[in-house]
């Protein structure tokens, strides 16, 4: 049966991973966005922004910066505060000139261009740190070779991360293609930008745990 070669430990962390991640957060936010207004495979293309931005945060926490974050409120609001801006600019940057091009149109050029959001929104995100400084070391369950567990677990999570973007991306894509909004990507650009301002402005009340 599925899970009796699996560990307690890592059944527990991959439904808790899969919780966090599929949690509607910016980036989340962000790839249904882009699924709506881009389309699917331009979208799915774009999530090695995320991915290289993860394996950019594994390496700053595996440095330290994760604890940095986690006992400084400075620290912490820095990150926050870029977070802030960089999600506020893309919103307002979406609601000001929406992009409808559609999912059959070549999307390299477009893929590298949300990319780069994928990667800053992650990036400026303090969560994300404290994701791999916090969350995932609970589930490491013994201290010997604990750098070794923390980035599997680490790789494990951002492959859930993808799934679950992936599934962001193909419901935006979906209601993108509905009959009832074809030629009407502008609004839905518009209207995701305002939600991503909207998660720029709850960020900006964000709270060191």
């Amino acid at each position: 049966m599925l899970g009796e070669g699996l560990s307690p430990h890592l059944l527990s962390f991959l439904a808790a991973a899969l919780l966090v991640a599929a949690a509607p957060g910016a980036n989340n936010l962000l790839s249904f966005a882009h699924g709506a207004t881009i389309g699917f495979r331009t979208t799915l293309l774009s999530l090695t922004g995320r991915v290289a931005a993860f394996v950019v945060i594994a390496a700053a926490v595996a440095f330290g910066i994760g604890a940095v974050l986690e006992a400084s409120d400075r620290a912490f609001a820095v990150v926050k505060w870029i977070g802030v801006v960089v999600l506020a600019l893309i919103g307002v940057a979406m609601m000001r000139r929406p992009d409808p091009a559609g999912d059959d149109a070549p999307g390299a050029k477009d893929a590298r261009a949300l990319a780069r959001r994928e990667f800053a929104v992650a990036v400026g995100n303090p969560k994300a740190y404290l994701l791999f400084a916090v969350f995932i070391p609970q589930f490491v369950p013994d201290p010997r070779g604990a750098t070794v567990q923390i980035l599997g677990l680490g790789l494990a999570y951002i492959a859930i991360e993808v799934v679950t973007a992936s599934a962001y991306a193909g419901a935006g894509a979906a209601l993108g293609g509905l009959d009832a909004l074809r030629g009407r990507r502008a609004i839905l650009g518009r209207a995701s930008g305002a939600v991503l301002v909207a998660v720029a402005v709850a960020l900006a009340f964000l709270s060191r745990p």
